[in-house]
């Protein structure tokens, strides 16, 4: 549900600003090259995220959580949020002109996009490159247990 909001949400910002920006003369070949800095912006901040958190004595992430953390992480809700925020709050708009306003959505919606149509449909194999597929014994004998109680519970 989550992944269709936020597929009709990019939709709209992407045609209303590339309406607004069709006579620019915007070339945007380096966007595939953006992108590609962004994933690996996210995978170095993962990273260093976890070596702060071990370093300060907590438990850290395993190199399999931190690989499916990075290809996977967020699809771009808080920079759809952020986006709508500028275009809406007459507060933040004012110091941008409209083909700025309409450059950052366009951005915007171009990255969640190519997220949800990229990466996303990525993400099982990925999971089964990290062998995060499979579910330990432990958590299956829980969740069986988990289900007796609640179609105990449900029972009328």
């Amino acid at each position: 549900m989550r992944c269709q909001f936020q597929h009709a949400v990019s939709s709209d910002i992407l045609c209303r600003a590339s309406f607004t920006l069709r006579a620019s003369s915007w070339n945007f070949a380096a966007f595939p090259l953006i992108f590609l800095a962004l994933l690996a912006v996210r995978c170095a901040t993962i990273f260093a995220i976890n070596s702060v958190t071990r370093a300060t004595g907590h438990t850290g992430m395993p190199l399999q959580e931190l690989l499916f953390s990075s290809w996977a992480g967020l699809r771009g809700a808080i920079s759809l949020i952020m986006a709508q925020a500028v275009v809406t709050d007459e507060r933040i708009a004012s110091g941008w002109s409209e083909g700025g306003v309409a450059q950052l959505c366009l951005w915007t919606a171009m990255m969640v996009l190519t997220s949800l149509f990229l990466s996303a449909p990525m993400v099982p194999q990925v999971l089964r490159m990290t062998g995060l597929h499979k579910v330990s014994p432990l958590k299956r004998r829980i969740r069986a247990k988990s289900k007796r109680a609640l179609i105990r519970w449900a029972r009328p």
